[in-house]
């Protein structure tokens, strides 16, 4: 409904009855929609300062973590994709969904890791940024487990790892861990492990039923459990 129509000449001219309408509206009335209006603004606007506020004060200071980080270090992460609730769906502990070992190049913190296909494409291995492993669309929380062993064989157990990424082992659908050609996340960390001679100690399968196969997965929190790990971050 417009309060004003078009004159002869084109010009816009107030329409007296809406105008009335308009008027008949009771003074109390105004005043409750002006009072309903202003603290709509207002929630609208402190939901927003509220926002801003907490995204800044929890912001990644990517470079703190990186230089508390050693070669061989394993990350986990809790992730948003459809993968990612699959395994927190059956995994009993429910605290991280992917995991990824940690190998600096060039002084930088960088996560290599094995991730399910998102195109036709097949999917490598991954190097990647521990920025981009951590980012707030892959991660809504994260923690670093460290090996329990000597400084050199940490070197050597990252270098397992970026094995698999040099030699583009491809994502493992079949989640087969007698198979050495393909891998998932967590079958990278225990076979860099067996390849570095560092006993990981008991790394039990969870049995999955899916509608169309059943299949016997390595869990993140089995890994978690190992006693050869020590939590030393988490976020």
């Amino acid at each position: 409904m417009s309060c004003f129509r078009k004159a002869d000449n084109f010009a816009l001219k107030p329409d007296k009855t809406c105008l009335n309408f308009v008027g008949m509206i009771p003074q109390t009335l105004k005043q409750k929609i002006l009072i309903l209006l202003f603290f709509t603004i207002l929630i609208v606007s402190l939901s927003m300062i509220i926002v801003a506020i907490t995204t800044k004060k929890n912001a990644i200071d990517y470079q703190a973590i990186a230089s508390q980080l050693h070669n061989g270090d394993i990350i986990f992460r809790r992730g948003h994709s459809v993968e990612s609730r699959a395994v927190l769906l059956y995994d009993q502990q429910k605290e991280f969904s992917h995991v990824g070992m940690v190998y600096f190049q060039n002084n930088q913190a960088n996560v290599i890791h094995a991730v399910p296909y998102k195109t036709k494409e097949k999917e490598y291995v991954k190097k990647e940024t521990l920025k981009n492993f951590l980012s707030p669309k892959n991660a809504s929380n994260f923690a670093v487990y460290r090996p329990q062993i000597e400084s050199n064989k940490k070197l050597k157990l990252a270098q397992q790892a970026l094995y698999f990424y040099q030699n583009k082992i491809v994502f493992d659908n079949n989640y087969n861990l007698q198979t050495n050609n393909e891998m998932y996340c967590t079958e990278l960390i225990l076979k860099a492990f067996q390849r570095a001679d560092i006993p990981l100690g008991d790394m039990r399968e969870t049995t999955i039923n899916l509608i169309f196969k059943k299949h016997n997965i390595l869990m993140p929190s089995t890994l978690q459990k190992s006693k050869s790990l020590k939590r030393i971050i988490i976020q």
